[in-house]
């Protein structure tokens, strides 16, 4: 017989945590990993919305009010009702409170996912799925942003969740709490009801009591869809929304109908996928991104799923991934918003999970068994790092827009100047209420503009043509990581001779 040796200082870590979990606390291990995610999140805390959407909805926090864009159509009542309930006990300002929705909405995916990868895989890869979480910026980064992909994502995987629960317990309260949970989704994010649908199946057809099933759907849809028809002007509902999904669909949404180019919808889907997602290198990126990559690619000859194991969870999740991916690349912006696929972002993490278990425990020569997982382990801070980094980015800094409505806020001649944008306008005159702020589509508007302005004029460059116009001086110029704000992430505000 060989002579024994100890097992590894990681593998015995690994040991420690099977033994601690697998009895007196496996019931709450879910929410134990939550809490860990939540705890590690709350230094990315931001100090203001991100982006247009998110200006929206933190106006909207403030005062609810379709006619203004506040928020955009449909009006996603259940988020902005959670908001503003955070904000009355817990965070004033509007901005923050839907952050710590999203906080909330980040601990909850943990939980759901966990869940249902602890069926369709087994523990120990939900386990790492679940350390992945860390290291995937665009998880990173939305699960503290002020906007509804959190919390829809979050839906989405705990309707799946349920359903599981449901067919594996045969409990039809189970049930009746998948239908519910999805039934919020279109007042949170109705997009990502796709990635739910399946689950939905599951719980409806797995039910004995089908009739109680379907009552508590219409009952959570009752709930919120009454009260919010009470109080917003129907017609004004109506007319935004037909008119939004018109444009989304047709003009500027990014969907297949408003920009069918298929290298650019292919490279964006790529560019989301592997560098917003799970955080490998791409232009602009550090160089320790080149470690993550590095242990991506020393994964891929372990990225098996062999048929035969196919079960109802596993074929549940794959419906799920299939559904969402389809509707994502005909239907949404993933040229330039990679927070689409954010629903898809743990099928992809409990993959690479599953695959890092079998090369972990894969057979080989010592030393290449050793070398193989510290490169994994290196890939992993490496990945945590970069993520880690660019949330401490967005919380840290002001957006860009942010920036530039306190800067003619704080001018001495606020009053009399005019600052002509394109897509801000509202959301820089609900940041600086005493400058005049005026939407102008091209330039030929902007030189009108000009010659009819009282005062001075600032335009920001995101103005079509904006640099062609007779700039005096650029007043101000604003850089965002492209990997944290990945639309207009270079501003400069322009003077305009008179």
């Amino acid at each position: 017989m060989g002579e024994h040796r100890p097992a590894p200082l990681v593998l015995r870590a690994v040991r420690l945590i099977n033994a601690v979990f697998d009895k007196p606390f496996s019931r709450f291990e879910p929410w134990l990993w939550a809490i860990f995610i939540g705890i590690c999140r709350l230094p990315l805390f931001p100090l203001t919305e991100q982006d247009v959407d998110g200006a929206n909805f933190a106006r909207a926090v403030e005062h609810f009010d379709l006619s203004q864009w506040a928020p955009h159509p449909p009006g996603y009542p259940v988020f902005i009702a959670a908001g503003k309930a955070l904000r009355a006990v817990f965070l004033d300002d509007p901005a923050r409170a839907l952050a710590g929705v999203s906080l909330v909405a980040a601990m909850v995916t943990v939980a759901a996912v966990f869940s249902v990868f602890v069926q369709v895989f087994n523990r120990a890869t939900a386990r790492i799925a679940v350390l992945l979480f860390l290291a995937s910026p665009l998880l990173t980064l939305f699960s503290v942003r002020p906007l509804s992909d959190g919390l829809g994502m979050a839906l989405a995987w705990s309707t799946l969740a349920l359903a599981l629960q449901s067919r594996a317990k045969s409990s039809d309260w189970f049930a009746a709490a998948a239908v519910v949970v999805a039934a919020l989704l279109p007042g949170v994010r109705a997009s990502a009801f796709p990635f739910a649908l399946p689950g939905v199946f599951l719980a409806l057809f797995g039910a004995r009591r089908k009739s109680l099933v379907l009552l508590a759907a219409v009952v959570a849809l009752a709930a919120y869809v009454a009260p919010f028809l009470f109080v917003v002007d129907t017609r004004v509902l109506f007319g935004r929304t037909l008119a939004h999904a018109h444009g989304h669909f047709s003009d500027y949404g990014g969907s297949i109908g408003s920009n069918s180019d298929p290298v650019a919808r292919s490279l964006g889907l790529i560019r989301a996928c592997w560098a917003h997602a799970l955080g490998g290198v791409w232009e602009n990126r550090p160089t320790h991104t080149l470690l993550t990559s590095t242990s991506l690619f020393l994964l891929a000859p372990f990225l098996r799923w062999r048929l035969r194991a196919f079960d109802e969870s596993t074929r549940i999740l794959i419906w799920s991934a299939a559904l969402y991916g389809v509707w994502i690349i005909l239907g949404q912006n993933i040229i330039e918003q990679p927070r689409h696929i954010l629903p898809l972002v743990p099928v992809f993490l409990g993959i690479i999970a599953r695959a890092a278990v079998e090369a972990w425990n894969s057979n080989g020569l010592p030393w290449m068994n050793h070398l193989r997982r510290l490169v994994l382990v290196v890939g992993l801070a490496a990945g945590t790092w970069e993520a880690t980094r660019l949330g401490l980015l967005q919380g840290r800094y002001p957006a860009h827009i942010v920036r530039i409505a306190q800067f003619v806020e704080r001018e001495p001649d606020a009053p009399t100047l005019t600052v002509a944008t394109c897509r801000f306008y509202r959301w820089i005159g609900w940041r600086a209420p005493h400058v005049r702020v005026v939407s102008v589509a091209n330039i030929d508007e902007a030189r009108t503009l000009a010659k009819s302005a009282p005062g001075r004029v600032f335009i920001t460059s995101e103005v079509p043509g904006a640099e062609q116009l007779d700039v005096s001086r650029i007043i101000l110029r604003v850089y965002a990581d492209p990997f944290v704000r990945y639309v207009f992430e270079d501003v400069r505000l322009l003077e305009l001779n008179p």
